[in-house]
């Protein structure tokens, strides 16, 4: 009941892309890899980032070693730089405007 609830809340995909990382985890662990990596896009595409999850979840061990997966963490990696460029840039400019 919990997969089916997870899968219900991975559906809603701009709502929580926690549960679709979670139902994820849990299609990994079954051996259901395929089903598994596209959620994990899912939940990557709709706001999920947390790279250093994917790297030790030992729930996503069998899939470390796919393309895709490795495809994906690369993908993540760059997101995250992006962000932190952006907010590096805005930092700088929010601190420049306080200054008299």
């Amino acid at each position: 009941r919990s997969l089916a609830f997870l899968e219900a809340l991975a559906e809603d995909r701009q709502r929580e892309p926690g549960a679709t990382y979670a139902a994820a985890r849990i299609h990994a662990v079954l051996g259901e890899q395929r089903r598994a990596m596209a959620l994990l896009y899912n939940a990557v595409e709709n706001g999920w980032a947390r790279s250093w999850m994917l790297r030790r979840d030992p729930c996503l061990d069998s899939l470390r070693s796919r393309g895709d997966f490795m495809t994906l963490t690369g993908r993540l990696d760059r997101i995250i730089a992006e962000q932190r460029q952006r907010i590096e840039a805005a930092g700088v400019e929010s601190h420049a405007r306080l200054r008299p």
